[in-house]
């Protein structure tokens, strides 16, 4: 009823024309010359006549308000009714009761008094006292319209819908109105009715300004309640999922109900954006539970929920502080246990797996617990430590359904990394040196124990202008992860059926991330020149990759090689990346490198003096439950010497793959070259402006 009076007071404001300053004038200078107070409460009434003549009634109020207490007993009833109706209209509505009450003590029954006060008592906030006056005059008068409106009013104002909405039928069944029509439409929104509610206001038709506002506030609450069935009948259907844990289908559902004002209880509101991280909606998750902890800052359980899904997003280094801001709040046992879990899970998906395993262990040590198990079983996964991984996994106790879904998910991921495979394929190379080779490969790998041992073939058929070579390879080599948090590795073979090659290799886990080491015998097979030359290398190498946040990566090596044609060369390289987006990543990335050799040998491979390369890229990669590829395009400026001549050009070209999984069993994998840049392995680097292309297939059959 109060933003009924509201809208009433601002159309008619709205409407009313401006106070003209000839007429301010005018009754300020007979104010100013009255005689005695008397004289000045009839220009005050004359004001008061004249703003509402204009429908100013805020004004008329307050210049009534100034007048009666010396006009009051000189008046007619009906005209302090008239002032005190104005008044009501201006917004003094204590003042406007007060007179009323006065005109009724004067005159009890005074029909037309007594229904303005009761509406005066709706408009204050007061449907009982409203109703209690509308009832005085309905006691005589039952058919009297206007005590049957304000008493529908009163009655809707109180809840009772019911009883409101026949009153209102029973007057439109005499004659419409646009007062009782747009009760009746009220009546219906507030009782849940919302097509009725339509129905009804499609029937209004306003003829003033204040019925105009009081018919747009009815669409918006029409509106209003359109929104808020729409939001608990997707709560109804989000919840409904959530108790069958269809989690995916139930964050739909929530996001949408979340979208929806207003804001849920805490608690419930928690729920929700708990459901929606569970489906995978972890933006839309995380959106809603800083909005909790904007509201409600020291909540530990959303603080907690957030940690988690800030973990699934990739967001490692801001979800191990979160953690450790709470561990030192000094919760209670049970919620350090869940921190820490979310740390050690964090903390893995970082890559320190050392830590990870340390925090699992410890929780493991308290109580036997499915995901700290699950946890320790993926670190001991992604370490490549079999034999941990599968003792681990036997120890896997699943109690829910969810649980059962975590460990068919953690055993395929077991079965990719360690089953035994075998897998074949083909590359063709092609360069502007009017080299072209064709490579068939296959292999075999398994796992004894901790050691990845593969078995791999090469065969090499390479064609130039002068020239046409076929070559075999056969190498078998293995590695394993130590317990120091490190590896070892080593392999042995033969190529072009006398050249022996080998490897050995080292690496350590250190600060944020790992060193490697490297020594080998490698045969240089990539094409016919260097085929027919039986070039070979000893390499001598260390690299080094650390990942300081959990968005940027440093990498950088040094190699040294010692040539089969009396000639060496110094490899630097360097490289910085930041990883823009996860989920598909992007990752944008600087690279340099500084490549010498002791002399041109003209052995058919690119040997400059003083190579320098400067260059950007971008990689993006994705992967899903089907398909994993990346591509990564590259532009940059190399300069360098050879045979006494200086080359610099811009060089750019792209790599990538794309890998499908067909089945369990069977991957297929796709991967492409292409590019002018004088440092790639499969470079001869004849002369400026040249390319290289290499396209490849490979299968990939586990059992």
């Amino acid at each position: 009823m109060k933003r009924k009076l509201f809208i009433l007071l601002l159309a008619v404001f709205l409407a009313a024309p401006a106070f003209g300053a000839g007429d301010l004038e005018m009754f300020n200078k007979r104010l100013a010359e009255a005689g005695n107070e008397q004289e000045k409460a009839d220009i005050q009434k004359e004001i008061g006549d004249y703003h509402a003549g204009i429908s100013a009634f805020d004004k008329a109020a307050d210049a009534y308000i100034k007048a009666l207490p010396h006009l009051r007993g000189r008046l007619s009833e009906n005209d302090r009714l008239r002032i005190a109706i104005h008044m009501s209209w201006g917004g003094r509505l204590t003042e406007s009761e007060m007179e009323i009450r006065s005109i009724l003590q004067g005159n009890p029954e005074n029909t037309r008094a007594r229904i303005q006060l009761a509406r005066v008592l709706l408009w204050s906030g007061n449907p009982d006292q409203a109703l209690a006056e509308a009832e005085t005059v309905l006691e005589k008068l039952p058919e009297e319209r206007d005590a049957l409106l304000v008493k529908a009013d009163a009655l809707r104002s109180r809840g009772e819908t019911d009883r409101a909405i026949a009153i209102y039928g029973s007057l439109l069944e005499q004659s419409e109105n646009f007062d009782i029509r747009i009760g009746l439409c009220h009546a219906y929104l507030k009782q849940g009715n919302v097509k009725e509610a339509h129905s009804c206001s499609a029937l209004l038709q306003p003829a003033y300004p204040y019925q105009e506002q009081e018919l747009a506030g009815l669409r918006g609450g029409l509106e209003k309640a359109a929104a808020q069935g729409k939001r608990y009948t997707l709560k109804a259907e989000g919840d409904a999922l959530a108790a069958r844990q269809q989690f995916t289908d139930a964050a739909g559902k929530y996001e949408e109900v979340l979208a929806l004002p207003p804001r849920f209880p805490t608690d419930e509101w928690l729920r929700m954006a708990t459901v929606m991280s569970w489906g995978g909606r972890h933006k839309a998750a995380k959106r809603e539970l800083e909005a909790i902890l904007a509201q409600e800052p020291s909540h530990f359980h959303a603080r907690l929920q957030l940690a988690r899904v800030l973990t699934w997003m990739g967001e490692f280094d801001a979800a191990i502080q979160m953690t450790e801001t709470l561990l030192a709040s000094q919760p209670d046992d049970r919620n350090v246990f869940a921190l820490l879990l979310v740390k050690a899970n964090a903390t893995r998906l970082r890559g320190f797996h050392r830590d990870a395993d340390r925090l699992y262990s410890t929780l493991l040590s308290q109580a036997e617990d499915f995901d700290a198990r699950l946890g320790l079983t993926y670190s001991y996964l992604a370490g490549g430590y079999r034999v941990k991984t599968d003792e681990s996994l036997a120890q896997l106790k699943p109690r829910y359904p969810y649980e059962e879904k975590e460990l068919d998910q953690l055993r395929a991921a077991r079965d990719r990394a360690f089953r035994p495979r075998i897998y074949g394929g083909v590359t063709f190379y092609d360069d502007d040196d009017d080299n072209e080779v064709t490579t068939f490969s296959t292999g075999a790998q398994v796992w004894l124990g901790n050691w990845k041992t593969n078995l791999d073939y090469r065969h090499a058929s390479a064609d130039d202008p002068d020239r046409t070579e076929d070559s075999d390879a056969l190498q078998l080599s293995t590695y394993s992860r130590m317990p120091w948090y490190g590896g070892l590795g080593g392999g042995i073979g033969i190529s072009g059926g006398s050249i022996m090659t080998w490897k050995a290799l080292a690496d350590f886990d250190v600060f944020y991330g790992s060193v490697g080491f490297l020594a080998a015998r490698e045969a240089y097979a990539y094409t016919a020149e260097l085929l027919d030359n039986e070039i070979r290398a000893t390499i001598l190498a260390i690299s080094i990759i650390q990942r300081p946040t959990d968005r940027i990566a440093l990498r950088g090596s040094y190699s040294y090689r010692d040539f089969s044609d009396d000639n060496t060369s110094n490899d630097i390289q360097a490289g910085v990346s930041y990883l823009f987006f996860r989920k598909p990543a992007m990752a944008v990335g600087y690279r340099f490198r500084y490549l010498d050799y002791e002399r041109q040998s003209r052995g058919g491979y690119f040997d400059p003096d003083n190579f320098l390369a400067n260059s950007a890229f971008v990689n993006l990669s994705f992967e899903t439950d089907r398909f994993y590829g990346y591509i990564e395009p590259y532009v940059g400026y190399q300069n360098y010497e050879r045979y006494d001549d200086s080359h610099s050009e811009i060089f750019y070209g792209s790599t990538g793959s794309l890998g499908y999984r067909v089945n369990k069993w069977l991957a297929v994998e796709g991967n492409a070259e292409w590019g002018n840049y004088g440092g790639s392995n499969l470079s001869s680097g004849s002369d400026d402006g040249w390319y290289y292309s290499q396209l490849g297939l490979q299968f990939i059959l586990t059992f």
